[in-house]
């Protein structure tokens, strides 16, 4: 998070410029928040039940984190369409979640 300027304002770096919800001015009216400054175009595919139901599509987006918490638990990171904070969060790994994929 510290190369696209912290947790604070990754959000605004990361979200694609359209798909979301809602990409306004921040609550301050002083910055965008869907800009995708680094190529990463973070869409908002929502969150999906262990059931397989998904909700939020187009307001947040969760992504998994390579790193795990418990047998049960992994982090992830999320972010919401009306803020520009990145989240960092744990959830049971049979919740539908999105991955982002790097070739080597």
């Amino acid at each position: 998070m510290t190369t696209v300027g912290g947790s604070n304002t990754a959000g605004t770096k990361l979200k694609a410029a359209s798909g979301w919800n809602s990409c306004g001015t921040s609550g301050s009216g002083s910055s965008y928040l869907c800009e995708d400054s680094f190529g990463f175009t973070a869409l908002p595919g929502g969150d999906g039940s262990s059931g397989g139901s998904f909700y939020n599509v187009g307001y947040n987006g969760t992504w998994w984190s390579a790193t795990e918490y418990t047998a049960d638990g992994a982090y992830n990171r999320i972010m919401y369409y009306n803020y520009d904070y990145v989240y960092y969060n744990i959830s049971n790994k049979s919740y539908l979640q999105s991955v982002r994929c790097v070739q080597d």
